[in-house]
């Protein structure tokens, strides 16, 4: 079961920066959704698409092709096979991203491809709508911001550094028009979702910023089923016995704590021995934080179809009773 850390914002609040951070302190791999959009949005610029025209940039996005990678530890973003790494990182391509971003196509393809991922390992995102559309059930929600003139004078400050001619005022101006159309486009708009919790980082460092993330992520806490308990303790006692506390170790969860509901809950407190079955199971779900698996919400409407109890040795005589034999 993977577990998916979501952080939301408005342009320049950091983003990016925090989840590149926890991301590499936990372990996680980070996925950043704003790099994606304004690949494509690139590619809209250089096919001189106009940001109103919906149809076109709706017919253009069937033919983009974006990937991430890493090289050396940095996040190389592909458009078409062409590492646009740094082209995506200017102005214009930005605000081309913040108009073309809600139109349905372009974010039905993106979306698609981030939650795939999400699905597939431990990840941190970034974006505008991570929490409320992309994972929607994240065990982790922030919703990270920053006023407009904190915001302008990073952004001033990091174009500065890379000897880019920048005006404050035009940024500043820039960031408040873009923080209008992502709160107020049709099409998933930029808002905090209800259970994120807000982190305004105007007057915070970003070690303290991702300092505040982690200790969210670990409140959380996470629950692991028998088979991966078991695996757990064999690691564990491999180290007392060996003093290796440097080897890298993986250990590979391949169950989920809701198959084994009782034994897990009566592990974290024998309290628990005295609930029913599925009380367990929307306990474990409150305090692990974790969505009850639709299989077995299926479960507790589904007709009974066999209630013969048998003790362990009348298996034999039962089971062929059934098979009428």
């Amino acid at each position: 079961m993977s577990f998916n850390i979501a952080i939301d914002g408005p342009a320049g609040a950091g983003k990016s920066t925090i989840a590149k951070k926890i991301a590499k302190e936990l372990g996680f791999v980070y996925v950043d959704t704003g790099a994606m959009y304004r690949a494509m949005a690139l590619y809209f610029l250089r096919s001189n698409i106009s940001n109103e025209d919906e149809q076109a940039i709706s017919r253009a996005s069937e033919n983009v092709e974006i990937t991430i990678q890493y090289e050396n530890g940095e996040q190389q973003v592909f458009l078409n096979g062409e590492n646009v790494s740094g082209e995506i990182r200017k102005e214009e391509v930005g605000n081309m991203a913040s108009k073309t971003s809600g139109y349905g196509q372009v974010r039905k393809k993106l979306v698609e491809l981030q939650q795939q991922l999400a699905k597939k390992a431990d990840v941190v995102m970034d974006g505008r709508d991570i929490g409320t559309v992309v994972l929607p059930d994240a065990q982790v929600k922030v919703y990270l911001t920053a006023s407009v003139a904190t915001r302008a004078k990073r952004r001033y400050d990091e174009l500065s550094e890379k000897g880019q001619e920048c005006n404050l005022e035009k940024i500043e101006a820039d960031i408040e028009q873009r923080d209008y159309q992502d709160m107020h486009r049709e099409n998933s708009p930029l808002r905090q979702a209800e259970d994120a919790t807000l982190v305004d980082s105007s007057n915070m460092s970003i070690e303290e910023v991702v300092a505040a993330i982690k200790k969210l992520y670990e409140d959380t806490g996470y629950i692991i089923d028998t088979h991966t308990a078991v695996a757990a303790g064999v690691y564990d006692k491999y180290k007392k016995d060996t003093g290796d506390t440097e080897t890298k170790t993986v250990i590979a969860s391949t169950a989920s704590p809701f198959k084994f509901t009782r034994s897990v809950m009566d592990a974290i407190d024998p309290k628990y021995d005295a609930m029913g079955d599925f009380e367990l199971v929307d306990e474990l779900s409150r305090i692990g934080n974790v969505k009850v698996p639709q299989a077995i919400e299926e479960i507790r409407t589904a007709p009974v179809l066999h209630d013969t109890v048998c003790e362990v040795e009348e298996m034999p005589q039962v089971v062929k009773k059934f098979l009428g034999v």
